[in-house]
């Protein structure tokens, strides 16, 4: 564990990102797996912020900018795997036979439900995932000492 808190940043990212991509392919391409992913990932990106950060503002900024960048990689990987299956059968206007749950009450409306859900919604739940696990981490591990400065507690 000390060493996925002590591992550069490049490494952890390329790490995440393999891991992503393990999780989305256990879904069979739907990111449900990868949104659970995200909890684990806000645990570790908070535990090396406060490792690293030198004061709160610092701690907050890359726990933010951490889940973003795991969101975004996520959002990258759902629009290769369903913009390219989706965007050829929306110029067709094949929209009954894709094989998607007809969610709304209309092929054509469930297939940009879809899309929508698969692209933009799974991410956004990812990022989400991530925050709040960061978050509950840093409340539960990290405190402020009587002068409102932030302390690192040595809980491992």
């Amino acid at each position: 564990m000390r060493l996925l808190i002590r591992m550069k940043n490049l490494p952890a990212f390329i790490l995440a990102t393999l891991l992503d991509v393990f999780m989305v392919g256990l879904g069979m391409g739907v990111p449900v797996c990868s949104v659970f992913l995200g909890f684990p990932i806000g645990w570790c990106l908070a535990k090396r912020s406060v490792a690293r950060a030198s004061d709160r503002k610092e701690l907050l900024n890359r726990v933010l900018w951490g889940a973003v960048l795991t969101s975004l990689t996520t959002f990258i990987l759902m629009a290769g795997i369903w913009g390219t299956a989706m965007i050829p059968r929306w110029v067709r206007g094949e929209f009954a036979n894709f094989g998607n749950p007809l969610i709304l009450f209309s092929p054509k409306a469930s297939f940009i439900g879809w899309f929508f859900l698969m692209v933009f919604i799974s991410p956004g739940l990812k990022f989400l995932a991530t925050l709040g696990a960061a978050f509950i981490t840093l409340w539960a591990f990290s405190d402020f000492d009587s002068e409102r400065r932030w302390v690192k507690q040595s809980k491992d």
